[in-house]
């Protein structure tokens, strides 16, 4: 009897250690866990903060950051970091994430090993101020010039995106070498410029964003080129047009000597007739 009941204590002792084993796995595979992101949407220096549910026996949970680093994850005390252990309390847990910089971000929760949930964590760029002005100059161009594009009031962002709206007559460039429909300008103390080059005429819209929302906008005049007009030519007297200002000259000098010679002659009689 005594045999007996010592093996049933095993027995029940083995069962109860597999199933505190075997709780967040099944948690895992039953699809229980959530994660959350609140709010879902910051700006870069806010933060978010995920709540993860569901987490069964576990007695820590394991947050990770998914992609392109763009902030970081802690507990409320330490520096923040890509991954961060939390502890469990009636199967939940919770974690803080600072936005570094704009884009969307994954945020994953696990036992160590396997992913249990993830969410994401939409980052947009800070703009205190509240506005971006976009302006270009000239603001009205002919076919095959160019204007210089200005976005100033940038804040929290290293680059800036550049783009056209509307149907194709135009391109952008930051270097003036390469030439496209959009591209990425650096920032440098809150402005960011790039080159726009008229190809048709028409009225195009450059629009500025931070990769994820429009920051502003502005558009540009392209008229068609100037048609230079032509100096007509002079056509060239036929080689054997009768020279009629040479005839003139002759006719006029003959008429010149004739008067003359008269003239002479007159005088000449009136000095014969003279008594001696």
């Amino acid at each position: 009897m005594l045999k007996k009941t010592f093996f049933t204590g095993v027995a029940l002792a083995a069962i109860t250690t597999a199933l505190t084993i075997a709780a967040p796995l099944a948690a895992a595979a039953a699809g229980t866990t959530e994660l959350s992101a609140s709010p879902d949407q910051v700006a870069v220096g806010e933060s978010s903060t995920i709540t993860a549910t569901g987490l069964g026996g576990l007695e820590e949970a394991t947050f990770g950051l998914d992609g392109t680093p763009g902030g970081s994850l802690s507990t409320g005390s330490g520096a923040g970091s890509s991954t961060v252990q939390a502890a469990v309390t009636d199967g939940g847990a919770t974690v803080d994430f600072s936005a570094s910089a704009a884009g969307t971000f994954t945020v994953t929760v696990g036992d160590g090993e396997n992913v249990m949930g993830t969410t994401t964590v939409t980052v947009t760029a800070t703009q205190p101020s509240g506005q971006v002005t976009v302006a270009v100059s000239p603001a009205t161009i002919k076919v095959g010039d160019t204007a210089k594009v200005e976005v100033s009031g940038i804040e929290g962002l290293p680059e800036v995106s550049l783009g056209l709206n509307g149907p194709a007559g135009g391109s952008l460039s930051t270097d003036g070498a390469s030439w496209s429909a959009s591209v990425q300008a650096s920032v440098t103390d809150g402005t960011a410029t790039a080159e726009f080059k008229a190809e048709e005429a028409g009225t195009y819209t450059i629009a500025a964003g931070d990769g994820e929302t429009s920051l502003g906008e502005t558009t540009i005049t392209v008229e068609a080129a100037s048609t230079p007009t032509p100096t007509p030519t002079p056509a060239p007297a036929p080689a054997d047009a009768f020279p009629w200002v040479l005839f003139w000259i002759i006719i006029g000098v003959v008429v010149l000597a004739a008067v003359v010679t008269t003239i002479v002659l007159l005088a000449r009689r009136k000095s014969g007739d003279k008594p001696a």
